[in-house]
């Protein structure tokens, strides 16, 4: 900011709680602008009274470039977002309601960023959230550099232009802005003409660095957004090396190499070996279980050929027993 600008904001601040009593003062603060746009002294007071009620924001913006897009001469309406159901997947926290103001004659610029690695359906749908808050959205997405990330977060899978390229492909998605700050600033906002940022409601840290939010949050420029339960980029990497073994021997077997996936010749034929291993007890085990088909099968074929000669023998021998006297019935018995 130059020290014109101070000045001109550090008067503003101190002139607030006093009315403009001299047109010629109204002139020097505002350069003579106002003189042209207020044709009477009420005009003036009403914008006074205006700013009286919203002084606090004159403390909230660094740049009065920012203060005075706020009272531009755009058209603006109050409105609540919307937000989607749950549906299939589970989002996580709660949203108090809230009403921001919206252009009216024009669609609401918002801004959301990210890494988008391994690009998944967490993501989606935390861009069909933003792009649906209102109902005339053009949605900008911001993808880190992979400079950023590494100093900030840690390694991606993919590079920065593979990410660009999946975020793309989004179809909630408007325009793609490259290279994005790390921490966003009023002066971002400004410059690319956005209204609010969305995201969801977590304070993101980063190595000596509070939120990177928290500019935008005091200026009242965000919009929280809930984020979706149970997926995350990290939450995939660790199922990957959970099962490690199973998705190197997996690549081996479709002919990927061991110099490919990083491995030394050893494991490799360790994996091999325990694949070769692995057939041979399936083998094994197949031709256990043909041998007990074919028992069964003979048993069965014995059954087919012995069960009318069974069955009728049954029945003879309960005939008989049933015309044997009762008496004759209890002698054999006390007899056995």
């Amino acid at each position: 900011m130059t020290r014109k600008l101070k000045r001109k904001t550090k008067k503003m601040k101190t002139n607030v709680n006093n009315k403009y009593n001299d047109i010629d003062i109204l002139n020097e603060e505002y350069n003579g602008s106002i003189k042209n746009k207020y044709s009477n002294i009420e005009m003036l007071d009403e914008e006074y009274d205006n700013l009286m009620k919203n002084k606090n924001i004159i403390d909230n913006y660094d740049n009065i470039e920012l203060l005075n897009k706020e009272y531009g001469n755009e058209e603006y309406l109050e409105m609540e977002p919307n937000y989607p159901s749950q549906g299939d997947f589970s989002f996580e926290g709660g949203l108090k309601k809230k009403k921001y103001k919206i252009p009216v004659n024009r669609k609401v610029r918002i801004y959301c960023d990210g890494v988008y690695d391994l690009f998944h359906y967490g993501h989606s749908r935390s861009l069909y959230q933003a792009k649906n808050l209102f109902p005339n959205v053009h949605l900008i997405v911001g993808v880190s550099s992979d400079k950023d990330t590494l100093r900030f977060k840690g390694k991606t899978v993919l590079s920065a232009k593979e990410r660009v390229e999946s975020v793309k492909h989004c179809k909630h998605v408007d325009e793609v802005f490259e290279d994005c700050p790390w921490i966003l600033t009023p002066e971002f906002l400004l410059k690319n003409n956005i209204d609010y940022v969305c995201h969801d409601d977590l304070p993101y840290s980063s190595k000596g660095q509070g939120d990177i939010y928290a500019e935008i949050k005091k200026i009242g420029r965000f919009i929280p957004s809930m984020r979706t339960g149970g997926i995350s980029t990290s939450g995939i990497i660790t199922m990957i090396v959970k099962d490690y073994h199973e998705y190197v021997r997996r690549n081996l077997e479709r002919g990927v190499t061991g110099k490919e996936l990083n491995i030394g010749f050893m494991v490799e034929k360790k994996f091999i070996i325990q694949k070769r291993f692995k057939e041979l007890i399936e083998v094994k085990l197949q031709n256990e279980f043909d041998e007990i088909k074919n028992e069964i099968k003979i048993v069965l074929k014995y059954w087919e050929k012995r069960k009318d000669q069974v069955i009728r023998n049954f029945i003879e021998k309960f005939n008989k027993e049933r015309n044997i006297p009762l008496w004759k019935k209890l002698v054999n018995v006390l007899r056995n």
